[in-house]
C-alpha cells in the first residue's frame, strides 16, 4: 500500500469512477486489499461507502422479490454477501479491506440484522441455494420460509 500511498496522484490520474463517473481525486479515492494486494477502486469513497450500505440489503430484497426461477437462480448461485466486492456486484473477489479519507475501513456489507446473524443467514442460505438447484422443490415456498425466518 505504501508504493500506491507514495505515487497517489500518478495513480489516480486521468481515472474516473466507474458509477458515477467523477474524477477520482487525491479526496475521493479508494484502495482495496484483496489477498494482500492493495489496488486502486475503480469507484470512489462515496460509491462505496453507497456499496456497503446497499448492496447486502439489495440481495435480500432482489431474493425476495423474485418473479421468475431464473433471477432467483442466477442469485442464489452467487454466495450470499457479506463482505463488498472488486467489481461492486455480488460476484466479483471478495475485498479484506479499504483505504479512503486517510484510514482503513471494514469491507463488511451494512444489514438491517446484527452482523452475528450472517453467518446464520448465510448458512441457510447455503441450504436454501442446495435444495433448489437440486431438485425439483416448491422454491417459492422456501423462499418465503427463509424470509419469514429472517424477517426480510
Amino acid at each position: 500500500m505504501d508504493i500506491l500511498l507514495n505515487n497517489i496522484d500518478a495513480t489516480i490520474s486521468g481515472k474516473n469512477c466507474q458509477i458515477c463517473y467523477e474524477d477520482v481525486t487525491i479526496d475521493n479515492y479508494v484502495l482495496w486489499c484483496i489477498s494482500d494486494t492493495w489496488k486502486l477502486s475503480e469507484f470512489c469513497c462515496d460509491c462505496v461507502t453507497q456499496m456497503i450500505e446497499t448492496m447486502g440489503k439489495k440481495y435480500l430484497q432482489d431474493i425476495k422479490n423474485a418473479d421468475c426461477e431464473k433471477s432467483l437462480f442466477r442469485l442464489l448461485e452467487a454466495d450470499f454477501p457479506i463482505y463488498i466486492t472488486d467489481t461492486g456486484n455480488i460476484f466479483g473477489n471478495k475485498v479484506d479491506s479499504l483505504y479512503f479519507n486517510n484510514k482503513v475501513h471494514s469491507p463488511l456489507l451494512t444489514y438491517d440484522f446484527p452482523s452475528s446473524e450472517l453467518l446464520i443467514i448465510q448458512h441457510e442460505l447455503d441450504l436454501l441455494r442446495k435444495k433448489i438447484l437440486s431438485s425439483e422443490v416448491d422454491y417459492l415456498s422456501l423462499i418465503k420460509d427463509f424470509i419469514n425466518k429472517f424477517n426480510i
